[in-house]
């Protein structure tokens, strides 16, 4: 699994933070929340979840929210970087979705995901390190002491607890409820903007309003599914005790009863 997963997370890993350094932290993350999009039509076509109209609510939401933010860098004074990294962006958003639907497939809920995620990095230092080597060969000649101390602080945080607890809600509940929580980074990446004295523009708020309002209507068109399920489990169990009971009893077993003597 891990093989066949480590791809995805390559090129979802490598078109993001290409994509990060030519557009904003805002618009970034709120391109990145249309992974539910690719996400949801993923655990549709090949998982079987159903699509209800509070989840297109939520993809219309989540598509607006893009539009939103396209529209806002295309103003700036840096339109055509920014829009290049918005398309990357973009592209990472669907690479994502294709790992994270692969995720659920691949590993059940009792498959280990260090195991996973270890296979990735064998794979990432052995196909991956010639990759990037060759298509910047001086990257390694402007690593300085700084850049690697903040590789390493986000290979820790991101790449190993935040990809593991994510990984594991994979796993335990679904991929598209999953992704859905990731778009809570909304605010934090608005945050994270001021602080930079990169205000955001009125359109960068326009879509990080809608990308909550997709996360809240996909959050309340999951419950119901959830509860559904559980009655219809709670069903199935019913009947099969009584099916199991009925087979037991004499009637079924083609046994009669002899009378009793006085």
């Amino acid at each position: 699994a891990g093989l066949i997963i480590a791809p995805m997370w390559f090129a979802a890993q490598w078109t993001y933070n290409s994509g990060v350094a030519k557009t904003s932290v805002t618009s970034s993350t709120v391109i990145s929340t249309t992974s539910v999009v690719w996400t949801l039509l993923g655990s549709v076509l090949f998982a079987g979840e159903r699509l209800t109209w509070l989840k297109a609510l939520g993809v219309s939401c989540c598509v607006a929210g893009n539009i939103a933010t396209q529209l806002g860098d295309s103003k700036g004074s840096s339109a055509s970087g920014a829009v290049l990294g918005d398309i990357l962006c973009l592209v990472s958003a669907v690479c994502y979705a294709v790992y994270t639907t692969s995720l659920k497939k691949l590993a059940a809920e009792e498959t280990s995901v260090a195991i996973i995620f270890g296979v990735i990095g064998v794979f990432i230092i052995v196909a991956g390190l010639p990759i990037v080597l060759f298509l910047d060969n001086g990257a390694l000649g402007r690593m300085t002491p700084k850049i690697f101390g903040l590789l390493v602080f986000n290979g820790i945080f991101d790449n190993v607890v935040a990809q593991y607890l994510w990984a594991k809600a994979v796993q335990w509940i679904s991929p598209t409820a999953a992704t859905v929580g990731l778009s809570l980074t909304i605010p934090l990446s608005i945050v994270a903007d001021l602080l930079r004295k990169n205000p955001p523009s009125p359109w960068s708020y326009l879509a990080g309003v809608l990308v909550v309002v997709s996360f809240t209507s996909v959050t309340l068109a999951t419950r119901p599914e959830a509860g559904g399920a559980a009655d219809d489990g709670a069903t199935s169990e019913g009947v099969a005790v009584e099916a199991a009971s009925m087979d037991r009893s004499p009637l079924a077993s083609g046994k009669k009863h002899s009378p009793r003597g006085p």
